[in-house]
């Protein structure tokens, strides 16, 4: 090499080392343009990664490649790029590439970990990890890595086993840190959750994501004005953070503040904080909120951008639906699902149908959903009112209410003389935990309150005596059903379960449920705690209801089975029945202890 070249390539080596990254750029670029160094060409493309330019990090690193493959740190580089610039795919070969070039390449067996848990395959990632962890045991990016992997398969115990093992190799770590309070929430434990959090604000860390799901943790134990403001502290760090605005517009709803719970889009909108997010995230809490025109009159206000999307088109055939206007809702539905269409557009589209009363070709678009998604219950729960339509006689066996609906008095717990006596200890507590005025828009109480959280998780002597007994029941359900053919391909058939969602619901005069479904569940519930004494029963004033849609048909569908209500009385049932109660006149107020089960 003659020493003017490498007198430049010394120089553009010092600037890269210290971050002069122009300078390096220019020097490198000069010293290539009278060679064909390999080494030289991936350097300027790591430059390039740097400066994120990198379509030509990738052209720079590609030809160092062409010139020597055998480079596994090229090609961990390369990868790294290619991501960025969401080629997994290529991604994923380089890394194993660098892989199979350098065995012991721990930081090759992490990133290509990472792009396989982008790319959903979830076995491959935990294959990388574990020998990835076997190469270096104490590597604690690798077991933030599986953390990550465990929580995204729902195993929360695991994650947070995983991130205190990566917190131990690297104490203090904020991001490991907030992981570990989020995987404590998921797991249902928001008081440990609250514990990370406190330690990272402590340490004057601070970010939107942090003051979120510090009000998520709070909201789970029903400290609402606490949460309210952590919800609020996070949009002052980041004004245009959908998931702060749509928990503080269910808060403000919760706790009787109809009229402002959407001040905190307005008050960014007025800002110029808008975007297409915000602003369909806005009128879909309008139209949850069953104020559908409002939507459409702030859609005219605020436009979106890309008006074409299937997204926006989809929201506008809802919207027009909820507001009666059925052949427009129709054809916006149509455009969503002109090309290309996603399940979930056609499962609006089909109930939309339903709704306008074409009903073959809603049981056609509903059919396929669910054969396509064989799990989705809502699309299930719509295609039975088909069915019932069209007098197919597969509704009658999906809703068989004598075989897979239960009625059980629970056992009183140890330690009490009655149910009565228990109930009243239970409700003492309930009393406690009912904060808020109003029901949240987004859930199917009328006329009362519904509790934060997830109920069943709270540490409380009631609640632990309950679950004892509700353990018991469903067991006996679940050994009933097991007797019958399952009522479509994928109803699980197991004994083992998990309460998967828990709340109580207290009603007063007029309460109701509205007709609704529970798609995230496999059984669903409703105990009563108690029980108006005025409340005229011989009409059914309060009493559970099954078979009747949410929505007006042009044939109507009355109800089609009943539970009547009574304290201690546990009814169990699957959770694609339509299912509601009817509403009731009385003075005091009836409560309920509800949870879903899925399959453990």
């Amino acid at each position: 090499m003659p020493q003017q070249q490498s007198k430049i390539l010394i120089q553009a080596i010092s600037a890269h080392q210290a971050g002069q990254l122009q300078q390096a750029e220019a020097l490198y670029k000069t010293y290539l343009s009278d060679t064909d160094d390999f080494n030289a060409s991936q350097l300027l493309g790591m430059v390039y990664s740097k400066q994120q330019k990198f379509d030509l990090a990738i052209k720079y690193m590609g030809q160092s490649l062409a010139r020597k493959h055998e480079q596994p740190n090229v090609h961990n580089n390369l990868a790294n790029c290619l991501k960025r610039q969401g080629r997994l795919s290529e991604a994923i070969d380089h890394y194993r590439t660098a892989i199979a070039l350098q065995a012991d390449y721990v930081d090759a067996y992490r990133n290509l970990a990472m792009a396989l848990q982008e790319g959903k395959e979830f076995k491959l990632s935990e294959q990388y990890i574990n020998k990835g962890l076997i190469l270096n045991p104490r590597d604690p990016a690798l077991h933030s890595l599986s953390g990550h992997l465990k929580k995204e398969l729902k195993d929360y115990q695991g994650a947070i086993s995983s991130y205190e093992t990566s917190l131990l190799i690297r104490p203090e770590h904020a991001i490991t840190e907030h992981n570990l309070g989020v995987a404590h929430r998921l797991n249902n434990q928001p008081q440990a959750a609250l514990q990370h959090y406190q330690k990272l604000l402590n340490q004057n860390i601070t970010s939107f994501e942090l003051y979120q799901n510090v009000g998520n943790a709070y909201s789970d134990i029903a400290e609402l004005d606490k949460a309210l403001a952590c919800y609020r502290q996070a949009l002052a760090l980041n004004p245009a953070y959908v998931d702060a605005h749509r928990n503080i517009s269910s808060l403000l709803w919760s706790l009787g503040m109809k009229e402002q719970f959407v001040q905190s889009y307005e008050q960014v909108f007025a800002q110029n904080v808008i975007n297409d997010e915000l602003i369909l995230s806005c009128v879909e809490s309008l139209l949850a909120a069953e104020q559908p025109s409002l939507a459409l009159e702030y859609l005219d206000q605020w436009p979106v951008a890309n008006s074409d999307h299937p997204n926006y088109l989809d929201f506008l055939g809802r919207c027009q639906m909820a507001a009666g206007n059925q052949e427009v809702a129709l054809g916006f539905h149509e455009q969503a699902c002109r090309e290309n269409p996603s399940n979930a557009h056609l499962l609006h589209f089909g109930i939309s149908l339903l709704e306008a009363g074409h009903t073959d070709r809603a049981a056609k678009l509903l059919s396929h959903v669910f054969t396509v998604e064989p799990d989705n219950q809502y699309a299930l729960s719509h295609l039975t009112l088909c069915w019932r339509l069209l007098g197919d006689e597969r509704e009658a066996k999906v809703n068989d209410y004598q075989q897979f609906v239960g009625e059980y008095f629970v056992p009183t717990p140890e330690g009490f003389s009655n149910m009565l006596e228990f109930n009243e200890f239970l409700d003492s507590f309930l009393m406690q935990v009912h904060q808020t005025k109003y029901y949240p828009y987004d859930q199917t109480v009328r006329g009362g309150t519904q509790t934060h959280g997830n109920l069943l998780t709270w540490e409380n002597e009631a609640l632990r005596l309950l679950i004892q007994s509700f353990d018991l029941c469903i067991h006996e359900h679940l050994n009933k059903v097991a007797q019958f053919d399952p009522p479509f391909a994928l109803f699980p058939q197991t004994q083992a379960f998990k309460y998967s969602a828990s709340w109580s619901v207290k009603l007063k005069d007029q309460g109701f449920h509205t007709m609704h479904v529970h798609p995230m569940g496999w059984f669903s519930s409703a105990y009563y705690v108690n029980l108006p004494d005025d409340m005229d029963q011989g009409s059914r004033e309060g009493w559970l209801k099954f078979g009747e849609p949410n929505f007006k048909l042009h044939e109507p569908l009355p109800a089609q089975f009943y539970v009547r209500p009574e304290p201690g009385k546990l009814a169990l049932f699957p959770s694609y029945m339509w299912h509601g109660t009817v509403p009731f006149k009385a003075q005091q107020t009836r409560t309920t202890v509800v949870f879903d089960i899925v399959p453990a």
